[in-house]
């Protein structure tokens, strides 16, 4: 008689476990809404906005940006892995057109050195000197190389930190252009 109270106890403490769960696994929280005017280097938030020259001399404002895809890579030229994927943007700039704006950040080295590689390597999408940092502040991470994928609307579609295949970052482009 012990043996059978001990499994109807034992049961109905099951029993009334499964129940919670089963009532708890139903209700879900809502995502939280994000404050569109936040900036914040984390996807989801508006892309920290910045002001600079490119290398070309051209001024660049990335809030001005909004209705394209941005895609801005944070690179060292005596990073490897970013040295290897760079001409993956060269040909991914060329095959978007208008449509994606790729945008190389060197992160703390001279602006001769930075057109030296460029010029050497033969790239044509647009590069910043990040000489200072002060962009490099805005998106912090502790390697490179990192790569924002910015949707048209300005908001973070996705952070990727290390390099990855020309086809890999195409579906992460289509992807945020339809976010």
């Amino acid at each position: 008689m012990k043996k059978a109270s001990r499994i109807l106890v034992f049961f109905f403490i099951f029993s009334l476990f499964a129940a919670m769960l089963t009532a708890c696994a139903g209700k879900k929280e809502p995502a939280p809404s994000l404050p569109a005017a936040e900036e914040k280097a984390e996807a989801g938030y508006k892309a920290p906005d910045f002001e600079t020259t490119l290398l070309s001399g051209e001024a660049f404002t990335l809030s001005e940006q909004t209705g394209k895809t941005v895609v801005l890579n944070f690179w060292a030229t005596w990073c490897g892995y970013c040295v290897m994927e760079m001409p993956y943007f060269e040909e991914l700039a060329g095959e978007y057109g208008e449509s994606v704006r790729f945008i190389g950040v060197n992160t703390g080295e001279s602006e001769n050195k930075i057109k030296d590689f460029i010029e050497k390597k033969g790239f044509t999408f647009d590069i910043i000197a990040d000489t200072d940092g002060t962009i490099s502040q805005r998106y912090p991470t502790d390697a490179i190389p990192l790569t924002v994928i910015i949707s048209p609307d300005g908001t973070i579609a996705e952070m990727v930190l290390g390099a990855r295949t020309k086809d890999v970052w195409k579906e992460k482009i289509n992807a945020a252009q339809n976010h």
